[in-house]
């Protein structure tokens, strides 16, 4: 009755109803709020109708859909529908069931330990999203499919946490599934992902059990032209913002390095790593954010009282021979915010200056304002 689809790369979203062509049932409609008199109309599609749309979205390409308890569920029910109009599933499609991957994680790589339920609103609250709206105008809808997507991305993102930021799904590859003409499930059966697993995939880039030791923790311990180009780039813009913390792109992540990676990971929960930085230095503390989830990450820190430096990549990876132009684009401090997706819009976000002058008599001044309205 309802079709969803969630790229978490570009942030596009593929929503639609679908006419089930018979009843909805009082229970379906009590879980997702949908009813007979919003799907079962002329102008509502059934799912014929919606195949091609949903080729167009998802395009030539290989495409990985991750679902909870897709294995048991969704692909099979997918499968289906695609069979009723004598269609097949491309072959370039792959599924990742999430429900499978919280069953194989090592949960003690978590503070909050297992949780005692694994399907989605169990997750969803174990992670405290049960706020995280896709829509911040728009009441959570718990069960209609465009939010469960959303939310979803976010909840597999909060597991593979612990693993760094330089961990992906191609961790969980032996965990991808095909489903062949006669609908059955092709693909390798889940395994147990162990934390010695994690750290071969990740390298140099290994999970820090015991804190970072005897790492270079502090800027002031290393020579700055020991280090990689990349990494010398970093230092010099931290230089030119001491006392704030760095967010640093790379690729499909936001980075933080010595203190600043220390700092990030106590003040939003993320995972401290290590990154190999060539033999003169060794180990450093790294730790990041996804890009796709950056205003999110902005706001916490900003409402934490940090102030944060945003480096952005000034040209397209590739297409330049040697280190990619990067450059602040954005300075951020809590009275100084101006970007609604940072901002509550419930609330006033003052900035407020005083100024005193002599001593007898003194004078003082207060002035204060908004500036994002």
């Amino acid at each position: 009755m309802e079709l969803a689809l969630f790229d978490p790369l570009t942030g596009q979203t593929f929503s639609v109803l679908i006419n089930p062509e018979r009843p909805v049932s009082k229970k379906i409609t009590e879980i997702t709020g949908i009813t007979n008199e919003m799907v079962n109309r002329p102008d509502v599609p059934p799912f014929s109708k919606v195949i091609e749309q949903m080729l167009c979205f998802c395009g030539d390409g290989e495409v990985c859909f991750v679902g909870h308890n897709a294995k048991s569920f969704d692909v099979p029910f997918l499968a289906a529908e695609f069979a009723r109009v004598e269609k097949t599933l491309p072959s370039t499609w792959r599924f990742l069931d999430s429900l499978q991957i919280a069953k194989a994680l090592e949960w003690d790589l978590h503070d909050s330990g297992r949780p005692d339920k694994l399907n989605q609103q169990a997750l969803r609250r174990h992670f405290s999203l049960e706020a995280l709206r896709r829509d911040p105008s728009c009441s959570i809808q718990a069960h209609r499919a465009l939010d469960d997507a959303w939310v979803l991305s976010h909840i597999l993102e909060s597991m593979l946490a612990p693993l760094g930021s330089s961990a992906s799904l191609e961790l969980y590859m032996p965990m991808m599934f095909q489903m062949g003409s006669a609908g059955e499930k092709l693909g390798l059966p889940p395994g147990r992902v162990t934390r010695a697993q994690s750290q071969q995939q990740q390298g140099a880039d290994a999970i820090l059990d015991d804190g970072p030791g005897s790492m270079a923790v502090h800027l002031k311990d290393v020579k700055k032209h020991d280090l990689p180009e990349m990494m010398q780039h970093y230092i010099t813009i931290k230089e030119k913002h001491p006392g704030s913390l760095l967010m640093y792109r790379v690729g499909e992540f936001y980075e933080c390095f010595f203190e600043d990676a220390m700092r990030l990971g106590s003040t939003v929960d993320v995972q401290v790593t290590a990154k190999n930085v060539g033999k003169a230095v060794g180990k450093v503390p790294m730790s990041g954010v996804p890009a796709r989830s950056i205003d999110e990450y902005l706001r916490r820190l900003v409402n934490a009282g940090c102030t944060v430096v945003v480096v952005d990549q000034l040209e397209a990876a590739g297409k330049t021979k040697g280190l990619v132009k990067r450059g602040v684009t954005r300075i951020l401090t809590p009275g100084t915010l101006t970007e609604d997706a940072l901002l509550d819009s419930c609330n006033n976000n003052y900035l407020a200056s005083v100024i005193i002058k002599g001593k007898q008599p003194m004078h003082w001044g207060l002035a204060y304002a908004d500036i994002s309205t």
